[in-house]
C-alpha cells in the first residue's frame, strides 16, 4: 500500500525541484534541445513558484513534484516528476488517478503535454486514459475526456 501525500513547496526547496527535474527530464530535453545548463538553472529560477509547486512525498520522504492548475473548463498537470528510483512504483499513477478522478465529478478533463521523445511518459498517461488530442513540433498534447462527452 502506497503512502503517498503531498505538501505545499517552500522556497527552500528550490534546489530538490530542480534537481528532481534534471534528473526525470534531462535525458528528454537533452535529446529535443540540447542540455544547456546555466539556461536550464536560469529558467528554474525564473519559473519557480513555491505556491503553485506540491511536493510528493512518499512515506515520510520526498520523491518528486507536480504543479497543477484548475481553471473553469479543465484541470492541467502542468508538471509532475519523480526521482527515477522511485519511477514505477505507482506514485505517479496513484495521484494522476487521484487528480483525475477529481476532474471527473468535476465534469472537467485533465490536459497536460508530453515531450514526444518521452515515450515512456506517453505510455503511461494514455494507460491512464489520456488521449493525443494535439501536438506541436516537440509535444504531445494529451486529455482526459470529461463526463459530459462519455
Amino acid at each position: 500500500m502506497l503512502n503517498v501525500t503531498l505538501r505545499a513547496a517552500t522556497q527552500d526547496d528550490s534546489e530538490f525541484v530542480f534537481l528532481v527535474k534534471k534528473a526525470a527530464l534531462g535525458k528528454y530535453v537533452e535529446q529535443t534541445w540540447g542540455w544547456d545548463e546555466s539556461f536550464q538553472r536560469q529558467f528554474h529560477d525564473d519559473d519557480y513558484e513555491p505556491s503553485r509547486t506540491q511536493i510528493i512525498v512518499e512515506s515520510g520522504q520526498d520523491v518528486g513534484w507536480m504543479v497543477v492548475a484548475k481553471t473553469d473548463t479543465e484541470f492541467q498537470l502542468q508538471e509532475i516528476y519523480l526521482q527515477p528510483e522511485h519511477q514505477s512504483r505507482g506514485i505517479g499513477s496513484h495521484l494522476i488517478r487521484r487528480l483525475s478522478a477529481e476532474a471527473q465529478r468535476q465534469m472537467k478533463p485533465v490536459r497536460l503535454t508530453v515531450l514526444k521523445v518521452n515515450q515512456r511518459a506517453r505510455e503511461l498517461y494514455e494507460r491512464l486514459g489520456f488521449e493525443i488530442v494535439g501536438e506541436t513540433n516537440t509535444h504531445y498534447v494529451m486529455s482526459t475526456r470529461d463526463a459530459t462527452t462519455r
